[in-house]
């Protein structure tokens, strides 16, 4: 009987190796699969528990590739029913952290922070990289859950100083849009934070269907002239003399 705590002791040892070694390949073949098709990961090194990978995040025209994902397990996290990492993502210009958990049946992102070079994200979106955008472009959430095709919390997104090739004027302005997860949809309100190109709208995510997007765009007064080829390639101007921005 003596033998048996040694014998115990050794079984844990063990398993405490294994989980351990675990290889991180497990965790970014898991992501690849839940993203169907939207991520690709190479060059992966560590374990289940702390790793680092390559990874490229792909849109429906580009993709952004992120040099350095870096992954760190938190067990503290168990005690209120979750897994949860701490993650963070860099590459030239960029960098982001967050904390990403899952529970049953519902997957959470909190104390999420990124910011990025304007011209950092034109990979993602090829058509705007002729417009030479500049500026810093920040996204911050407390907390955003989804679960199936819903969603709670709320995220907010700020493009500061923002500039075009498209315009003299030096900057636009800063814009932000707040994100806000509502059961099935995710509504989008964007507003002017300050600067001469006034925006302004609302819109909706919903699913698999098109994003929907209303809004307006306007010039500060005596700055029409100087945005009016800008606005023009905005929107169609309205009667009340604001251009109509329309997504469909």
């Amino acid at each position: 009987m003596r033998a048996f705590p040694a014998l115990l002791l050794g079984a844990l040892a063990y398993v405490a190796f294994l989980v351990g070694t675990v290889p991180a390949t497990l965790v970014t073949e898991q992501v690849a699969r839940i993203a169907a098709g939207r991520v690709d990961v190479d060059r992966v090194e560590g374990s289940l528990w702390n790793g680092r990978a390559a990874v490229r995040v792909r849109s429906g025209a580009g993709e952004l590739a992120l040099d350095e994902v870096t992954w760190r397990f938190l067990p503290a996290r168990l005690l209120a029913g979750e897994a949860a990492f701490a993650v963070q993502a860099k590459r030239t210009g960029f960098d982001a952290s967050l904390v990403a958990a899952r529970s049953p049946g519902e997957t959470r992102l909190r104390d999420l922070k990124a910011r990025g070079a304007a011209a950092t994200f034109t990979p993602l979106f090829p058509l705007a990289a002729g417009w030479q955008p500049e500026g810093m472009v920040t996204v911050e959430s407390d907390e955003f859950a989804l679960a199936g095709n819903e969603s709670r919390g709320a995220a907010k997104i700020e493009w500061r100083e923002a500039a075009l090739s498209l315009a003299n004027a030096r900057p636009l302005g800063s814009w932000k849009a707040d994100l806000t997860g509502k059961g099935e949809a995710i509504e989008v309100a964007l507003a002017t934070v300050k600067g001469p190109l006034r925006l302004a709208g609302k819109g909706t995510m919903k699913g698999k269907a098109p994003f929907v997007f209303e809004g307006t765009a306007s010039a500060d007064p005596g700055r029409e002239k100087e945005l009016e080829a800008l606005l023009a390639l905005i929107g169609p101007r309205r009667p009340d003399g604001l251009h109509a921005i329309t997504v469909r």
